[in-house]
């Protein structure tokens, strides 16, 4: 790409590029998935800034976001902890395949990134329990303003090589792995993951139990 070629040369090495990285990302994809449902998935327990990783996830995906003219955000709570014990690089995984997700399927408005900290409220009981152990209950949600999920899609979201249906495949790519490598590395971690929507029902709408 570097070299003096013609344009139509341009556009036939830029093609095997991007075939080149789609391939390698089926790849890892395909090896992450072997390695969770052996149960060989390494965590690291390490300290790391859950505000800047959560600024750095939102910054990465901005592009993506302004390219299709939508909004991209993050909340999070005044008192969610700054400093935490885990492992960045499976959490940033899942939070860049999730927030990928909803910027994919939203035309209209904006993806939200919402950090909540548990550690309070209606969780006392539990938060009592999480600060004795010196942990913290975090919940992320990740919000869109996209298509919706029909209900019927939703029982096979999680399973590997699985969309939503053939059409959505066709018009969005996809190996169909990356929700099952998500929720895989989160249930490794010791957490669930859930989904909440309907089709053509708008956030406001879904919120509000409609």
């Amino acid at each position: 790409l570097d070299s003096s070629i013609t344009k139509q040369q341009r556009d036939y090495v830029l093609t095997i590029q991007e075939s080149s990285e789609a391939m390698l990302t089926l790849l890892n994809d395909i090896l992450d998935f072997e390695r969770i449902q052996r149960g060989k998935v390494e965590l690291e327990d390490i300290s790391f800034d859950l505000h800047r990783m959560i600024q750095g996830v939102v910054t990465l995906m901005s592009g993506h976001a302004a390219e299709k003219g939508i909004t991209l955000s993050a909340r999070m709570d005044d008192d969610l902890p700054k400093y935490v014990k885990g492992d960045p690089t499976r959490l940033r995984q899942v939070l860049l395949n999730l927030m990928g997700n909803a910027i994919k399927f939203t035309d209209n408005g904006g993806v939200t990134l919402l950090v909540k900290n548990m550690d309070q409220g209606e969780e006392q009981e539990q938060s009592n329990h999480t600060k004795a152990s010196g942990r913290h209950l975090i919940y992320f949600a990740v919000q869109d303003t996209g298509i919706g999920i029909p209900s019927e899609a939703k029982k096979n979201l999680f399973t590997p090589f699985a969309q939503a249906n053939s059409t959505i495949a066709r018009k969005f790519g996809g190996s169909g792995l990356g929700l099952a490598i998500s929720k895989g590395l989160i249930e490794t971690m010791g957490s669930t993951v859930n989904i909440n929507s309907k089709e053509g029902l708008t956030l406001a709408q879904l919120e509000a139990g409609e």
